[in-house]
């Protein structure tokens, strides 16, 4: 059974034109270059059928291949996410009843 040395190339998913995001440069613009960047990459995801609301895991999933591999490797250094004590209603209660307290 012989096997190809070629790579394979993905052919699914959005086809983004968006460019990978740069995380060099001014520190202090960073925050703005990130919101600007994300801003397109949302709107050239939606112009290219994937609404995020709709599908989040295939959006977060464009995210991490489209900012790029710096970006990723940021991602996959950070802790996962814990599930929040109860509900929001009950956090809510708990919350107003701590101020009456």
């Amino acid at each position: 059974m012989a096997t190809s040395s070629t790579a394979a190339t993905a052919t699914k998913g959005p086809n983004l034109k968006v460019l990978p995001f740069d995380p060099h440069g001014d520190r202090l613009d960073l925050g703005k270059r990130w919101e600007k960047w994300f801003e397109r990459f949302e709107r050239d995801l939606k112009y290219n059928g994937c609404d995020p609301s709709k599908t989040p895991e295939i959006a977060k999933m464009a995210l991490l291949i489209y900012a790029g591999t710096e970006v990723e490797d940021l991602h996959d250094t950070l802790p996962e996410p814990s599930r929040p004590e109860g509900t929001e209603e009950e956090n809510w209660t708990v919350y107003e009843q701590s101020k009456t307290n």
